[in-house]
């Protein structure tokens, strides 16, 4: 099994605005991630944003990290003809997928308050 050999690199937590663009389009250094969304669906407002738009390309293996996590420009031509997937959020779901395939929020629209923020831990695994 080729998980079982995964090693932890490292994780992170996002809290995002009650309205924003989320996270635009990227790869990460990893060969897994695993997003976990804690936020309850009662605080969703608009239940066609909030989740997770995942590409069926990733970046060739001598693109580097500034270009296919940051270079705006260069990941939109990388992507634009593309197909991707959406994950719709959903609470406590854990999405599991490649890393290195470029993904983005599909927006953030939830209910107003501290309490409704979308919040989601990310976790990055090598093999």
């Amino acid at each position: 099994n080729e998980w079982g050999k995964l090693s932890y690199n490292r994780s992170w937590c996002f809290v995002y605005d009650n309205q924003s663009s989320g996270v635009p389009a990227h790869a990460d250094p990893s060969y897994l991630n695993v997003n976990v969304w804690i936020t309850p669906d009662s605080c969703v407002n608009d239940p066609n944003k909030n989740g997770l738009k995942i590409y069926h390309k990733q970046p060739d293996n001598n693109v580097s990290w500034h270009d296919y996590n940051t270079n705006d420009l260069f990941i939109h031509n990388q992507i634009k003809d593309s197909e991707y997937t959406v994950i719709p959020h959903k609470y406590n779901r854990a999405v599991v997928f490649y890393g290195k395939m470029y993904h983005e929020t599909t927006g953030v629209d939830m209910k107003p308050g501290h309490d409704n923020k979308r919040v989601n831990y990310t976790f990055l695994f090598n093999q």
